[in-house]
């Protein structure tokens, strides 16, 4: 079976006006603040267009920074990482500040948000149909880089690693959503603390790269676990498409797991590398990573 097939979902024509709302930082601020309990919560700041002088701004960010010593400054509809800067000093450069200012005046506002340490990053993922009912999907553990941008996701074929309750939580939080005329797929990421707290970070109403695992993990994989990753090499390790696939061929033989190369990028330029997105069906995680080790070429 064709794989565009497998994922073939239920239709949905929602609003522009919504779909911007829904995954505005702003509404995810917002909706967080005046709907959900306090476990949920993230110390967190509106900065709006009458208040984007750079005297102003500079003031905001510096009272945020005294409150909260490590935090991130959002653009509104920044993805995967991208369009957030981690802050730590009080005084931002000029620099960065136009850069804010900017942000500010295309989008109507920016976000601040305390940076928090966490165990594990999550992605719960549901379809809110036409009727306003919540149909789940399935919860992903986010993998992410150094700074922040999306590097995978892992799907569990039984376990979800959320607790059986958190739907419940969300609730009045799908309830607004669907308030807004929006109907269609829903990303919603959470912090996991030590003490097992869940902390909402944001509400993507869109096809996420997590939910983009879970289809392939439902479409081909008949293992417990899936990794879905992407991944850089250096161009002389895998020059061409066939090279990693040969070498992915190799693995499935001796490991017992399937290997699927979804995507392969050649990189132009001087150290260009290539980009691979791999689908690793394997028995767990501590298998899956050793085996993704194997393909970088290190121990």
């Amino acid at each position: 079976m064709k794989l565009e097939k497998k994922l073939k979902c239920k239709g949905f024509s929602p609003n522009l006006e919504s779909v911007t709302r829904v995954n505005s930082k702003e509404s995810s601020y917002l909706w967080r603040w005046r709907l959900l309990d306090e476990p949920f919560q993230i110390p967190s700041s509106i900065i709006k267009v009458n208040e984007s002088s750079l005297e102003q701004l500079s003031k905001r960010i510096e009272e945020f920074c005294q409150k909260h010593s490590e935090f991130y400054i959002k653009h509104y509809f920044g993805t995967a990482g991208r369009l957030s800067d981690k802050i730590n000093v009080p005084q931002v450069e000029g620099k960065k500040l136009n850069k804010y200012r900017q942000w500010i005046t295309a989008v109507g506002g920016l976000l601040l948000e305390k940076s928090l340490d966490f165990e594990r990053e999550w992605s719960l993922h549901v379809d809110i149909q036409s009727e306003g009912s919540v149909h789940f999907i399935g919860i992903t553990k986010l993998l992410s880089k150094g700074d922040g941008s999306y590097w995978g996701s892992i799907v569990r074929n039984k376990a979800s690693g959320l607790p059986k309750g958190i739907m419940n939580d969300l609730g009045s939080l799908f309830r607004e959503i669907f308030a807004t005329g929006y109907v269609g797929p829903i990303g919603m990421d959470l912090l996991q603390t030590s003490d097992r707290e869940y902390k909402l970070i944001e509400i993507n109403g869109r096809w996420t790269m997590g939910r983009i695992a879970l289809e392939w993990n439902r479409a081909i994989n008949r293992h417990p676990l899936g990794l879905f990753i992407q991944e850089s090499f250096p161009r002389s390790r895998f020059p061409h498409s066939k090279d990693l696939i040969q070498f992915c061929q190799g693995l499935e033989k001796k490991l017992a797991i399937e290997i699927t190369v979804i995507n392969f990028v050649i990189a132009q330029g001087k150290n260009a590398k290539t980009w691979a997105t791999l689908f690793i069906a394997s028995n767990g995680e501590e298998e899956a990573m050793q085996v993704l080790k194997l393909i970088k070429g290190s121990s």
